[in-house]
């Protein structure tokens, strides 16, 4: 439970690998919630597996084209995904190649994990860009607005549980 002063048994290795791309960890226990509620086996309508909900496809890339050097190509299995090292792994090394591709900006990283990096591309205007709430009410897939916001709702609470106070909104770009 959360009162045991730990957000899940994968803290250690979610604080790992945000330490490795410099991100706040809460902020990616957060998404992980969000995700799959921190179960392994989670698998969705859509055939995303795993802690971080990645999709095979997306992983066997990251595999061949290097990005993530978790297990080499030749042994790939999406089967790994099962594996909370290799999901965390690589879902959060997916979320250090979004945030580059939006400027570090954290909440668009956030919404394009849900809606996918071309999608969110679409819908990022210069109007909207600069403007937290602006980006979020102006999502056109409610899903993802949805989702965005409860991945804030979640890193408020657990910056309560771990720091005693509200940590700054991440979507303050």
């Amino acid at each position: 439970s959360m009162t045991s002063g730990k957000i899940s048994e994968y803290d250690d290795l979610i604080k790992q690998y945000a330490g490795e791309i410099g991100f706040d960890w809460r902020i990616l226990s957060a998404l992980i919630y969000q995700e799959s509620q921190f179960k392994t086996d989670a698998k969705s309508w859509a055939g995303a597996k795993g802690l971080m909900q990645l999709m095979p496809s997306t992983a066997a890339w990251m595999i061949e084209t290097k990005m993530s050097s978790v297990k080499e190509f030749s042994e790939w299995q999406s089967t790994y995904l099962k594996d909370p090292r290799v999901n965390i792994e690589m879902g959060i090394t997916y979320f250090a190649y979004l945030l580059e591709m939006f400027d570090q900006k954290k909440c668009p990283a956030i919404a394009a994990y849900n809606a996918g990096p071309g999608r969110l591309k679409e819908w990022i205007t210069s109007e909207n860009h600069g403007d937290a709430d602006r980006f979020i009410e102006n999502i056109p897939f409610p899903e993802t607005q949805a989702y965005l916001k409860k991945v804030i709702q979640f890193y408020f609470l657990y910056s309560m549980i771990y720091t005693g106070h509200f940590m700054m909104d991440p979507c303050t770009f």
